[in-house]
């Protein structure tokens, strides 16, 4: 026998092994394995079902009442979710407005009140630094409010042009018309006393 006999032969054992697997029904087979082994549990099942529908029937009261009082305790938790950015901002302003307090009461207590003549420094440089001078249209206007602005230095900073002591002078840069105008604050207590220490030094 040939080489191509053999061949021949083994391909067609081969094709007829796989149809034979093909003609066989194996989902018939295997739905009716499935069912021989589920059995039991399907025998078991039916008492079951019965008791589970008489304990259902029976508390059927109890489950309304819980459901009804679950659905009010939702609907309170989605209200107090719903409101969650108003209470964050009630916490917030309380929790500034309680730290406004300790800070002033610790102010007071340990004795960091700021002077009542440092407050004013910087109050009224914001606008005066910025301001350009009149045109010669408005000279008089321009010279009267000069006056007024020196007289209100002098009452209020102690315009001088020799340095005082105990205080500190502060620069007009921008304003070209005026002359070299010292204007005055109170300093600290610390730098007075290292001052004051300076000079009884000198003095001896």
């Amino acid at each position: 026998m040939d080489d191509t006999s053999v061949a021949s032969s083994a391909l067609n054992y081969i094709v007829h092994i796989v149809k034979t697997l093909w003609s066989v029904p194996w989902a018939k087979y295997g739905a009716l394995t499935a069912s021989t082994l589920t059995w039991p549990f399907r025998m078991l099942w039916v008492p079951v079902s019965y008791a589970l529908s008489i304990l259902d029937a029976a508390l059927a009261p109890a489950r309304y009442v819980l459901s009804y009082m679950s659905s009010w305790v939702f609907l309170v938790v989605r209200i107090v979710m719903s409101l969650e950015f108003s209470v964050a901002a009630v916490l917030g302003v309380s929790a500034g407005v309680v730290m406004a307090f300790a800070s002033t009461i610790i102010k007071s207590q340990l004795g960091m009140q700021s002077n009542d003549d440092d407050s004013g420094d910087f109050d009224d440089d914001s606008d005066d630094e910025f301001k350009r001078p009149p045109s010669t249209s408005h000279s008089s206007r321009y010279s009267d409010g000069q006056v007024l602005k020196e007289k209100y230095l002098k009452e209020q900073y102690l315009l001088s042009p020799n340095q005082l002591q105990g205080l500190e002078p502060d620069w007009h840069w921008t304003d070209p018309t005026s002359s070299r105008i010292f204007r005055y604050r109170r300093i600290s207590n610390l730098q007075a006393q290292t001052i004051h220490e300076e000079e009884d030094d000198s003095d001896q």
